[in-house]
């Protein structure tokens, strides 16, 4: 054999070879690599979402545990609050608070009252006095024992500094159930 003809055949398979390894890489390896390199921006997208998703069903869980401590909330308010008709029950109360903690009732006006949605308010003027120690445990201990009462305005007056006298008015709403949606509350439950 001539001695260009196996440099010859030397240099048409190394242009044979390397014309593979040029097509190899433009036809198969390249494109297999775009095609990696999707399915990892593919798979780190679906990481994120089973992370956020992650998040998501602890907030859900959480909200969840609060909707039903509102909702036993709201049972519970609904089960000892007081209906329009036990209001005159309401005032009593505060009578007989009052009477507890030493202090003097000298005025109760319940106002008129006013419809909302699900309950009613009725506003009540409250004027009391005693001593100061009286008073503040009177007060609390209507907070304590009336369901669905709110203070709206407390003002205290000391008429003579030399005596432990005190005087307080109140405007006071009571929230009251519906007569009613207390009906349709007892059905359900009974």
């Amino acid at each position: 054999m001539k001695p260009t003809s196996i440099k010859a055949k030397s240099v048409l398979i190394t242009l044979l070879i390397a014309s593979g390894a040029v097509a190899y890489s433009l036809l198969v390896f390249v494109p297999s690599q775009k095609a990696l390199a999707r399915l990892r921006y593919q798979l780190r997208e679906k990481q994120r979402q089973i992370v956020d998703s992650d998040r998501l069903i602890s907030a859900i869980a959480q909200t969840e545990v609060q909707l039903e401590a509102a909702k036993d909330f709201a049972r519970q308010w609904k089960q000892k609050a007081p209906t329009e008709s036990r209001l005159a029950d309401v005032y009593r109360k505060f009578a007989e608070l009052a009477e507890v903690a030493g202090v003097d009732v000298n005025g109760m006006r319940p106002q008129s009252g006013e419809r909302l949605k699900t309950v009613s308010q009725y506003r009540v003027a409250l004027d009391c006095s005693g001593p100061y120690a009286s008073l503040f445990d009177f007060v609390h201990q209507m907070e304590e024992s009336v369901v669905g009462l709110w203070i709206q305005q407390l003002e205290i007056d000391r008429p003579d500094p030399k005596l432990d006298l005190v005087r307080c008015k109140l405007q006071l709403i009571i929230f009251a159930e519906h007569l009613e949606s207390s009906a349709d509350n007892r059905e359900k439950s009974g």
